[in-house]
């Protein structure tokens, strides 16, 4: 979609006061080091950021939506969470995502959000030591994980003869138990694990840009710290979040990728292996209350519908785990 179309009807949902909107990013290619990135235009976020000042929440006009950014990784589970806090009376949302630090960025140059979602604690404790958020109000509110994922082939099944009635069609299962469709196709998705990403059958290996993406630094800690990275890093392709680097590998413009488990669980992936938690540092998820929020009450109740028993269990279906409690963090952690 052209940028000044996607932007036309940005502001058109936002002006409608809906639910929630998912902001895809725009993006362009650059090439550095050998390694293939994709990045968000400067001049598109200049433009988001441009367009959401121009909504920011006035207290005077009931039943205004919560301006919430979110890492992307948290699409899917928010926007249940959203729902589920609107059916119970509370306030509804406009959901805005993108990787962390480029919403951070947006955040520190005035964007009117009233709650931030990020995909670590380092950008929130960043945010609060230059006073952009309620530093009281930093929690941590899931622990997230790292899958390798492959991309799926498809292949031609054989119709099966079923009796004398006829010859039907029966769905088959491949060596590797996946079933073909109605189409007498079967989706095969090899489950590999990180070192096999050093095959050299691989040409793309995809995962979120390191440079402002949580779950991209912790891709490039798993590959240095299991001596991987120098062999695999000209093949890398560059997501500009962490949502954007699944869809390189589902749509098959990657073979492979080192992605968030939550995006996989949101497409029914189950060929996927975990990575080693001991490989990377622990991809804690962490929330703030911005400080020029109007509507500081109502994003402390949004926060309370995460934190709760119905909360957790949206984001434990979307492979996140509960940190050990929900306490305001410690200065500088």
């Amino acid at each position: 979609m052209r940028p000044r179309i996607f932007l036309r009807q940005l502001a058109q949902r936002l002006r409608s006061s809906v639910p929630a909107v998912n902001l895809p990013a725009l993006v362009r290619t650059t090439s550095r080091a050998g390694m293939r990135r994709t990045v968000l235009s400067a001049g598109a976020c200049a433009a988001v950021a441009s367009l959401l000042t121009g909504c920011a929440r006035d207290e005077s006009a009931p039943g205004k939506p919560l301006l919430i950014f979110a890492a992307a990784n948290m699409r899917d589970a928010l926007n249940e969470i959203a729902r589920q806090h609107r059916d119970a009376g509370g306030d509804s949302a406009v959901l805005v995502f993108g990787s962390t630090g480029d919403l951070a960025t947006q955040i520190a140059n005035g964007a009117p959000a009233d709650l931030f979602f990020a995909a670590n604690t380092e950008a929130i404790d960043q945010l609060a030591a230059k006073g952009h958020v309620d530093s009281a109000t930093r929690t941590v509110y899931a622990i997230g994980r790292l899958a390798v994922v492959a991309r799926c082939t498809r292949a031609d099944t054989a119709v099966v003869a079923a009796g004398a009635a006829g010859a039907a069609s029966a769905a088959t299962a491949d060596a590797a138990g996946n079933t073909a469709d109605s189409a007498h196709q079967t989706r095969r998705c090899p489950r590999l694990d990180l070192v096999d990403l050093l095959n050299d059958s691989l040409r793309t290996v995809a995962i979120a840009d390191p440079s402002h993406a949580p779950y991209g630094r912790a891709a490039q800690q798993a590959l240095e710290r299991s001596g991987m990275w120098d062999a695999i890093r000209e093949r890398l392709v560059f997501g500009a979040n962490i949502s954007q680097a699944e869809l390189f590998v589902t749509s098959g413009n990657a073979d492979a990728g080192i992605v968030a488990l939550s995006v996989l669980q949101r497409a029914g992936q189950s060929g996927y292996t975990l990575v080693d938690t001991a490989l990377h540092d622990a991809l804690r998820q962490a929330l703030a209350v911005t400080s020029r929020t109007q509507a500081a009450a109502q994003a402390q109740a949004f926060i309370g519908h995460v934190l709760s028993d119905s909360g957790r269990a949206v984001l434990q279906r979307y492979g996140f785990q509960s940190p050990p409690t929900a306490a305001p963090l410690a200065n500088g952690h």
